[in-house]
């Protein structure tokens, strides 16, 4: 099953700013969603999760396709 099958799937992207800018983001307007971007530094584990489970409705139910380097 595709990102696009999958109603709670989001492409993850959690790439420094820097780089995202650098490379650009994936165009996945045709699946109807856009890429979620939250950072992600290995020394704040707690704060990321944190982030994440504001930034989804229904996180425990969210299938992640995560985007790093």
């Amino acid at each position: 099953m595709g990102q696009g099958e999958d109603g709670s799937a989001q492409l993850l992207d959690i790439r420094p700013p820097s780089e995202f800018r650098q490379v650009g983001s994936p165009d996945v307007r045709g699946l109807g969603k856009k890429p979620v971007s939250i950072v992600y530094k290995g020394e704040d584990k707690p704060g990321f999760l944190k982030k994440l489970s504001l930034k989804f409705k229904d996180p425990e139910n969210t299938t992640l396709f995560i985007l790093d380097k």
